[in-house]
């Protein structure tokens, strides 16, 4: 955790901590068979009713959930188990597949409004109808800024930089270390890298 800025460097959990958390990712996952249940009994009532090749399914998350990993219990950190949710999409006649580049929760409202044929007031996000219909992803990076955290994030297919209202950077190559231990915001070799980034980062602030 060295490498950390310090508001990060926690202390390792107790062994109490780690029995609780242990015991609350239990039961957030048994919650979830209750999800589960409901999303089932939604696809079969489209079916029974013949709307089900009209309608299309998205299933996402609002947040993820550190539980344990970088000495947090939490949400509204950048780190991958936090700030990385499913998106899921169902649409009929199109081939089932997992893509890889970056897709953003805030791309939902001008999808829905390009299904629907209607084009949305005013937002940020990208119509994703393309890529559902089979074509490349639209987009190559994410924008990540929790309200009130006090830090923003770009992610990239290979890259996580966040920068901090306190002036503390965390970059991670997320090819070579996926789980995000090893901080790459002070290596010198890094320098052009994190220059690139904060600047397109700096462009896709509001």
């Amino acid at each position: 955790m060295s490498d950390k800025p310090p508001q990060k460097r926690l202390p390792l959990l107790t062994a109490a901590e780690i029995t609780a958390v242990q015991q609350e990712r239990l039961q957030t996952g048994r919650s979830l068979l209750g999800v589960n249940d409901g999303l089932v009994a939604l696809k079969a009532t489209l079916a029974a009713t013949g709307r089900l090749d009209s309608s299309v399914i998205v299933f996402l998350s609002d947040n993820g959930f550190l539980f344990g990993e970088h000495r947090m219990v939490k949400k509204g950190e950048p780190y991958e188990e936090a700030s990385r949710v499913p998106f899921t999409v169902r649409w009929a006649g199109t081939p089932g597949r997992t893509e890889g580049n970056a897709i953003s929760s805030v791309d939902l409202s001008a999808t829905v409004c390009a299904l629907a044929g209607t084009q949305p007031p005013g937002h940020d996000g990208l119509d994703l109808t393309p890529l559902l219909r089979g074509g490349r992803s639209v987009r190559d990076a994410a924008y990540i800024e929790p309200p009130g955290s006090g830090w923003d994030a770009l992610r990239t297919p290979t890259f996580k930089y966040v920068e901090y209202g306190t002036g503390d950077r965390e970059l991670y190559d997320l090819a070579h270390d996926p789980f995000e231990m090893q901080n790459l915001a002070h290596v010198p070799a890094q320098a052009p890298t994190i220059a690139s980034l904060s600047a397109r980062l700096a462009q896709l602030r509001p």
